[in-house]
């Protein structure tokens, strides 16, 4: 089998592959490093490790939180790297089987431009070249094989996926769709709108509505439960703190107490005095802007952004940069990066708290901390007079443990069941289990019993009285105002507007599809868009009813430049979403039809090492 390597376009992003300036030359092999094949072509366990890395990177960037391997396989990452090098693997096989290659000139061409392989822009380094290919532990002719099967894929994609025409009929449809407006006027019916005042409900009315929602009135299973347990903030108030850890932990985070004046500053370093200086100078002429510069250099803000420093941080240069105003820029400095230039973006004042300010907090912290250690030097204890057949009640007596009662179901979470591991436990909590003591995440403890299931329970209609007068009274209001409502309802229809009386009237002419009405309930511009000519609707809002009707449907215009703009647009996007959707359907064809194998104690393999040593 033929076997390459993508780790080019894993890793270095830009360093895509290589070759063509020494071909055929030695280096380091990843042969028989291999997961699986498709076709004749070998998934290395590189391209592997490289895919789960950016696969893993790019869930970390969406949650916006580090996400753990275990993490990474429960949600199955793993997976869907895998199957994106089996999805291109089997492609760059097809284009193989079809004759599909390009040219020594093009690959060189590729190499040569790849920023990776620079020591300035544009001038390509073979000595920098060699080192990063042995870094990634490629040889030049894996990474030549790489860069060549690539971009015979991508040639295989691109005929594919080319050729579907662009039509203005789909563009014209949607942006017809999406431009029409409709003009519209409505009532808002509320229990003020009522001819007649609800009336007061009897004793039977209350005991129908009970009988027949006694469904959504019965309490569910509940498991009652004693504990006992025992919190860091159970036992703060009682730890005793002299004043000398207190001033010990204050002088610990002086840098978090006493901060010294900052800046925000940026350091744009160059090669040479001269080239500083020259900037310096068109900066300060106005021929150029600071932003300027520093996208000649072929760099970004963020890239020689140093956040907030301190004089100290700055060592030679901390003099001039603070005596510079924000929004100004320094003259060249010489820093142990070569010339620089340092840009000011704002001044951060010092601040000072006392060590009296900062006390309180620092007693509680110190106090909570103590108060975990306490707990965590009692659990052996507390153990011990479980195991030793000690009661929940023995312990409550014996130790700073509460003893505690709850009638819990999943829907319970106050007091000791709003801990996660509490919940957890309860959960899963049978009568025959012995209670033991379980950590929460706060440092505490507790220990469970199950004393009794109390099975699902309807409660008197005494006990629910306030639930099942509202509730009546809901279903009564949306009754009286349904009524009204299709009065008013049919006075629209028939063109009566002096019917309406005293009632308010709202209008909105040309309401677009993708607005939204204040005051409205979410499904107020559904409704509009879904109700004919001439036709009323009826929708609920809060305590409320709406009737609206339709009286002008507006076509989008279609002869104003804006709107032509957006056919167009939505012409490009129909042929790239077919474009799209055919590449996709071709490229399930060919894995599903492709030769294919992985060896599962391979990946496993691959699972350990990525564990232990990758991330």
């Amino acid at each position: 089998m033929a076997s390459k390597s993508r780790t080019i376009g894993y890793v270095i992003v830009g360093l895509a592959s290589v070759g063509l300036l020494g071909f055929g030359t030695g280096g380091l092999s990843t042969g028989g490093r291999t997961i699986g094949s498709v076709g004749d072509i070998d998934i290395t366990r590189t391209d592997y490790i490289n895919t789960l890395q950016q696969t893993i990177a790019r869930a970390e960037q969406q949650f916006g939180t580090p996400i753990s391997f275990p993490q990474a396989l429960s949600l199955d990452l793993d997976m869907i790297a895998r199957n994106q090098l089996i999805s291109q693997t089997a492609l760059e096989d097809e284009a193989q089987q079809r004759g599909l290659s390009v040219g020594d000139e093009r690959i060189r061409d590729a190499i040569l431009a790849q920023p990776a392989f620079q020591l300035t822009p544009g001038e390509f380094d073979r000595e920098r070249y060699r080192i990063e290919l042995r870094r990634q532990g490629l040889s030049e002719a894996d990474y030549e094989d790489g860069l060549r099967l690539d971009r015979a894929r991508t040639l295989l994609q691109a005929a594919v996926s080319s050729g579907i025409a662009e039509t203005d009929v789909y563009g014209e449809v949607i942006a017809g769709y999406l431009g029409e407006t409709r003009d519209v006027m409505w009532v808002t019916l509320t229990e003020a709108d009522l001819i007649d005042p609800l009336p007061s409900p009897t004793d039977d009315e209350l005991t129908a509505w009970f009988e027949a929602n006694a469904e959504a009135l019965t309490e569910p299973e509940r498991k009652r439960i004693s504990y006992a347990w025992v919190t860091p903030d159970m036992l703060a108030d009682e730890v005793e703190l002299d004043e000398d850890s207190l001033r010990d932990l204050y002088d610990s985070r002086i840098d978090q107490f006493v901060q010294p004046e900052r800046r925000l500053v940026e350091r744009l370093v160059f090669p040479d005095m001269a080239s500083a200086e020259a900037a310096a100078q068109s900066i300060g002429s106005g021929e150029a802007e600071f932003e300027t510069i520093v996208e000649e250099r072929g760099i970004t803000l963020s890239d020689i952004d140093l956040g907030d420093v301190a004089l100290a941080d700055l060592d030679a240069a901390g003099e001039s940069v603070f005596a510079t105003e924000p929004g100004e820029v320094t003259e060249p400095i010489e820093t142990d990066l070569g010339p620089a230039l340092f840009r000011v973006n704002a001044i951060l004042d010092g601040q000072e708290i006392t060590f009296e300010d900062a006390r309180p907090d620092l007693r509680e912290e110190l106090a909570i901390s103590r108060a975990r250690r306490l707990i965590e030097d009692s659990r052996d204890g507390i153990d011990d007079l479980l195991v030793g057949g000690g009661t929940l009640e023995d312990v409550a007596a014996e130790t700073d443990m509460i003893l505690g009662q709850i009638d819990y179901d999943p829907t319970v979470s106050e007091d000791i069941a709003s801990y996660e591991a509490f919940r957890e436990a309860a959960a899963l909590l049978t009568e025959s289990d012995f209670p033991e003591p379980i950590e929460m995440e706060d440092g505490g403890l507790f220990a469970l019993r199950l004393d009794e299931t109390v099975p699902p329970r309807l409660p008197d209609i005494e006990e629910v009285m306030p639930q099942v007068t509202e509730g009546w009274r809901q279903d009564a209001l949306l009754e009286a105002l349904e009524a009204r409502a299709e009065t008013v309802a049919q006075a629209l229809e028939a063109g009566e507007d002096t019917a309406l009386g005293d009632l308010t009237v709202d209008t909105q002419d040309a309401q677009p599809r993708q607005g939204f009405i204040d005051g409205t309930p979410p499904t107020m511009i559904q409704t509009i868009f879904e109700t004919e000519l001439g036709e009323t609707a009826t929708l609920p809002a809060e305590d409320s009813l709406i009737v609206l009707r339709i009286d002008a449907i507006n076509e989008a215009a279609t002869d104003d430049e804006e709107t032509s703009a957006r056919i167009e647009a939505l012409a490009t996007q129909g042929a790239q979403a077919i474009s799209d959707d055919i590449l996709t359907y071709f490229t399930q064809y060919v894995v599903t039809n492709a030769d294919r194998s992985i060896n599962e104690a391979a990946v496993n393999s691959v699972h350990s090492d990525f564990s232990a040593n990758v991330r």
